[in-house]
C-alpha cells in the first residue's frame, strides 16, 4: 500500500473511485480523460486537509468548479456529502 492509498484509507475515501462514480453517475464532466489523474491527486489532499463530511462536500465542490480539467460539476453539495459519507 502507498502512502497516498493509505492516507485516503483513513479517511474512508478513494478518491480514483470517487471520480469514477461521479462521472459514472453524470454528476461530473471533464473536459478531457487526461484531467482524471490531476482531478484524483488534488481530491485526494483536498480530502486529507477538510474535516467533516458536509465541509468536504463543500469544499470539494468549490474545488472542482475552480478546476480548467473540470467541463461541469451536476452534483449537489447533498450528492457530494452522500457519496463521501459511504466511502
Amino acid at each position: 500500500m502507498t502512502v497516498e492509498q493509505e492516507n485516503l484509507s483513513q479517511h474512508g475515501v478513494d478518491a480514483e473511485a470517487l471520480v469514477d462514480a461521479l462521472v459514472a453517475r453524470k454528476l461530473l464532466e471533464l473536459s478531457n480523460e487526461g484531467a482524471r489523474e490531476e482531478l484524483i491527486a488534488g481530491i485526494a489532499a483536498l480530502l486529507r486537509q477538510s474535516q467533516g463530511r458536509r465541509e468536504r462536500a463543500e469544499a470539494l465542490a468549490e474545488w472542482l468548479i475552480a478546476q480548467r480539467s473540470v467541463a461541469e460539476l451536476y452534483a449537489s453539495d447533498d450528492e457530494l456529502a452522500e457519496m463521501l459519507g459511504s466511502r
